[in-house]
């Protein structure tokens, strides 16, 4: 009845790591421009399930909109835009399963908003604010503060903070006095978004304004230094679209959160090499030779009795992958262990050891694609044991099997190092005196590897 439970269990964790390997990472299919008087839309399609995050880059200027998890992309290499300051737009495989769409700009950024509906998702760029009072993105295209103004211009009054909503949408009005240069800047972690005034003479607006409407928290206002000032819009973690309208002296704000698009992270990053990203994790080895070092426990009441508690097991183990396919691996692994546990005899209470020598072969199939690459294993054990006292000593062999399931963990920038966390389930019995002794446990570990080599698609 245990072996039936067992080998269920086995099929169980396997048949868990296939169906999630069917439902793996999805393709970007295409990438389709169309430009009108007005404007500049790229319909971006992906097919399967897919998350997206947008941000800006600079030396060279682009917006890079990034897809995962994407293991095949069937688009064109670039497109030529030539429109609203977008010059061309690029397509590539970033990492094993990250795809990304790039979006070279020629000078300023210009106005985009970024939507999503169903598989596609949508940017579109112009260069004017449009007529429509449409949810729109307007981004900064630097996060440095404005240039100082003319020494003669007269320093300006933040007069108030005022918001209504208008249909499903949520306008907030900012009331200023005087001329001041504005700044427009949109941050991440925690999601805000920034209008920069200067030179600013005195503040007559709250300085706190709870809003709790349309993905946006609350306005606060901030001293930067002597006379510059900002007005921070803290968003929702699912970051609400945006227009911007500006007159001389009103900043109008119109947000709308669209049920549809799925939350997206904007950052500022470095500049990085312009035409090739370097990876950050390499693809999954195909050889894995390493230590472990583990905790024992044997399923046996009589050995608690005469060892107590589990103890300390070591070992060393070489894997190998032979076949491999986007997502998953198969292979070999065979490892050889050493356990040794001194305890008294129940009766005598002489002082005994029980020394274990457990041979394995394990066949194994690891899900992979990331840092982390979980894995399940079923094989076969050949236990070597020995137990000695003072007054008698037995030893001899037999045979067992295991399942094992765990992951590896690709160091980032460390090709050849991984580290295996692993729990694994054994059953043995031998036979001594027309007794039977179970040798089987569990037995939880970590395992440090040398690793190398790619697998063969």
């Amino acid at each position: 009845m245990k072996t039936r439970t067992f080998f269920v269990l086995a099929l169980f964790l396997l048949t868990s790591v296939w169906a999630a390997a069917q439902t793996g990472p999805a393709t970007l299919k295409s990438v389709q421009l169309q430009k009108t008087d007005t404007e500049l839309v790229a319909q971006i399609e992906c097919e399967g399930e897919f998350t997206y995050q947008t941000f800006e880059m600079a030396d060279p200027s682009r917006l890079v909109v990034e897809f995962s998890p994407i293991t095949r992309v069937l688009t064109d290499a670039a497109y030529e835009a030539a429109a609203f300051g977008v010059s061309t737009v690029r397509t590539a495989q970033y990492q094993p399963q990250v795809a990304r769409v790039v979006f070279d700009v020629v000078g300023a950024f210009p106005l985009y908003k970024i939507s999503q509906n169903l598989n596609r998702v949508v940017v579109t760029f112009w260069q004017s604010t449009p007529a429509a009072a449409e949810p729109v993105a307007a981004q900064p295209t630097a996060a440095e503060p404005p240039a100082a103004p003319p020494a003669s211009r007269a320093a300006a009054d933040i007069k108030g903070i005022t918001f209504e909503k208008v249909n499903d949408q949520m306008k907030v009005r900012i009331q200023t006095e005087g001329a001041a240069a504005l700044q427009g800047v949109r941050l991440a972690q925690p999601s805000r978004l920034l209008f920069i005034f200067s030179p600013v003479e005195k503040i007559s607006a709250p300085p706190y304004v709870d809003i709790n409407r349309s993905g946006v928290k609350r306005a606060t206002i901030e001293k930067q230094d002597e006379r510059t000032y900002q007005v921070v819009f803290g968003l929702e973690e699912n970051q609400p679209s945006f227009t911007v309208d500006q007159s001389p002296n009103l900043v109008e704000v119109l947000f709308r959160q669209d049920p549809l698009a799925k939350p997206t992270a904007v950052r500022r990053e470095t500049a990085q090499p312009y035409a090739a990203e370097a990876l950050t994790v390499g693809s999954f080895p195909t050889t894995h030779f390493g230590i472990l070092v583990g905790s024992y426990g044997i399923a046996s009441r009589a050995f608690n009795e005469i060892y107590g508690n589990a103890g300390l097991i070591f070992g060393a183990e070489l894997s190998k992958f032979f076949v491999s396919t986007e997502k998953l691996s198969f292979g070999l692994s065979a490892a050889f262990r050493y356990f040794s546990k001194d305890g008294e005899a129940s009766y005598t209470k002489d002082p005994t050891t029980l020394t274990l020598m457990p041979l394995s072969v394990t066949a194994v199939a690891a899900l992979h694609g990331g840092a982390i690459a979980p894995f399940l294993g079923v094989g076969l054990d050949r236990f070597g044991y020995k137990e000695k006292s003072d007054y008698h000593e037995i030893s001899g062999g037999t045979l067992g099997f295991h399942a094992q399931a765990g992951f590896y963990y690709l160091f980032p920038g460390i090709d050849v190092l991984t580290a295996k966390l692993y729990v694994k389930f054994t059953q043995a019995t031998a036979t001594e005196n027309d007794q039977e002794i179970k040798l089987g446990g569990t037995e939880f570990g970590l395992g440090i590897n040398y690793s190398f080599g790619r697998p063969k698609k």
